[in-house]
């Protein structure tokens, strides 16, 4: 006989919180709390069914302005007066999904777990590099450092499609090849990007990932011994050390987990941003003399930008018509040039951008950019260059 299901159990607590029905905001003392519901002090009747917003605020300000907590959308299931003082009434709140850490409820519950540590001192051998403690958002790994360039560290060059490459050293600092280490990778699940956004970082208050986390890491996870075959007893690829080799395979990593996103997500900044990373992974290929994996990043970052292409607008459009443009002079492709040249060209007849705004600003660069180039197109071609540069 299958046992009966037991009850959640609820904390007794006693805070604030921030209520809002139907577009009222009011303060409410939350009592009993769990990760899926909790009992709310309230001024008046509500009926069962009403939705409501609840935002619990953070323990403490450093800079002593209160701040809240992402909002958990909920639902009344009943509204009562309370048996020992009829005066004060009770409302059962559910929350439509479980509770996250965003959302404050963890940090109430468990407070012992979110107290934070004392800050660890990062030491790099690198003096151009700075270390940013992370966690990780798929498996919850807190020994993550996600390195950071120190700025005016290096004299950069941009290569044919406008990525940085590291030349040399400013007098007093270490050189780096930040290239190889734009990638940071978590070391027990192998999540991956270059996007510190896509980390916790433990120097700042929780902030709300940008994509779904659920699923994200269902899909994930499964792919964690895969990951780690290929990545065996290496641990060089987590830190400052990280070879050419451990490079190509963190930024395959990133990749990886922009597919997923991409497959996830209704948002064209996921495409974006793996076109990006291709772009970047492909200087870094080419530097290695690897100029067939190379030439397939960009020919994919072509072909992904020219699928996307009519669901972006303002600059991101003018940015991605410029570089599928440049990809395809640099790939001897003319005939797919012309129609993103037409597309600049004619973006704006009627001269309505302000010529000062930043869309503006980039329209007029792509133009100029694009139209040296195509006039120049045969010091571009893939088969007289020997990298992404050209000749000094």
């Amino acid at each position: 006989m299958q046992e009966p299901k037991k009850r959640e159990e609820r904390k007794k607590v006693k805070v604030v919180a921030d209520v809002v029905i139907q577009e009222e905001t009011q303060k409410m003392i939350c009592g009993d709390l769990s990760m899926h519901g909790c009992m709310l002090l309230v001024p008046r009747m509500i009926n069962p069914k009403t939705r409501v917003l609840i935002r619990f605020y953070l323990e403490s300000a450093s800079d002593g302005i209160l701040k809240a907590h992402t909002p958990i959308p909920s639902i009344v299931r009943w509204c009562k007066a309370n048996k020992q003082n009829p005066k004060i009434l009770l409302a059962g709140i559910q929350f439509i999904s479980v509770a996250s850490a965003a959302q404050g409820v963890p940090q109430i519950l468990h407070p012992e777990r979110f107290k934070k540590a004392p800050k660890k001192k990062i030491i790099l051998n690198n003096k151009s590099l700075r270390g940013i403690e992370v966690e990780c958002p798929v498996c919850g790994e807190t020994d993550i450092v996600y390195l950071a360039l120190r700025a005016k560290t290096m004299r950069t060059q941009a290569n044919i499609f406008g990525i940085p490459t590291y030349i040399k050293e400013m007098p007093g600092k270490d050189f780096c090849d930040y290239n190889l280490h734009q990638v940071t990778v978590c070391p027990k699940c192998y999540f991956a990007s270059n996007d510190i956004q896509f980390f916790q970082r433990k120097d700042q208050e929780s902030t709300e990932l940008p994509f779904a986390l659920r699923p994200f890491a269902k899909t994930w996870k499964p792919l964690i011994a895969t990951h780690q075959a290929k990545i065996g007893e290496n641990d060089r690829i987590f830190t400052e050390k990280r070879t050419a080799e451990d490079a190509n395979l963190a930024y395959t990593l990133a990749m990886n987990a922009l597919d997923i996103l991409i497959q996830q997500e209704e948002d064209y900044s996921f495409p974006r941003k793996k076109i990006g990373l291709a772009m970047m992974f492909a200087e870094v290929l080419m530097s290695q003399g690897k100029r067939k994996e190379a030439e397939e990043q960009i020919q994919m970052a072509s072909d992904l930008g020219q699928k996307i292409f009519t669901h972006l607008d303002g600059e991101a459009i003018i940015r991605m018509a410029l570089l599928i443009s440049l990809i395809n002079i640099y790939l001897q492709k003319y005939e797919n040039v012309s129609q993103y040249m037409g597309f600049l060209q004619n973006y704006d007849p009627e001269g309505e951008i302000p010529s000062d705004s930043q869309e503006g600003k980039i329209l007029r660069f792509a133009q100029q950019i694009l139209l040296k180039t195509y006039q120049d197109r045969a010091m571009y071609a893939k088969d007289k260059l020997k990298k992404f540069h050209l000749p000094e």
